[in-house]
């Protein structure tokens, strides 16, 4: 399972998750994606501006219902993929899993996190699904 970790789980992680279902769906690879929030409220729906980001990448985060990080089954076997560093720190601290990366650590080995476009317009959730679909397409699928 690959897992990808945010906040609140309503807006970065969910496209993350999406992008990551596509790009999964068009190589023909069978494996299960997830997206979860460290404070996620079990049940929340994506904010306006991830579904909005996400059908203009021609993705649905309409029917997407928030997770909290540990109500995830199987995440003791994930590859945990966070946002930023704190929520990588965080899921070290608690032991919920044997991989964890930012998800730029992951793909180019850099230190940096990815804003949190809460609360922003569409403008800024955009930005967001830009930076996190070119991530996305940068994981090796040959190490999943």
């Amino acid at each position: 399972m690959i897992l990808f970790v945010c906040t609140g789980n309503t807006c970065r992680s969910p496209l993350a998750s999406v992008f990551m279902q596509k790009r999964l769906e068009e190589e023909g690879i069978s494996k299960r994606v997830e997206s979860a929030g460290i404070y996620g409220y079990i049940g929340q729906k994506a904010s306006v501006g991830s579904i909005n980001a996400a059908n203009f990448y021609g993705l649905n985060l309409k029917n997407h219902e928030a997770q909290n990080l540990v109500s995830v089954i199987g995440i003791e076997n994930a590859l945990i993929l966070t946002m930023t560093n704190a929520h990588k720190e965080y899921v070290q601290s608690m032991n919920l899993g044997k991989e964890v990366y930012t998800l730029y650590e992951y793909v180019k080995n850099e230190r940096r996190d990815i804003v949190d476009p809460f609360g922003s317009n569409d403008e800024e959730y955009l930005k967001c699904a830009k930076e996190l679909k070119e991530l996305v397409d940068l994981i090796d699928l040959e190490k999943l």
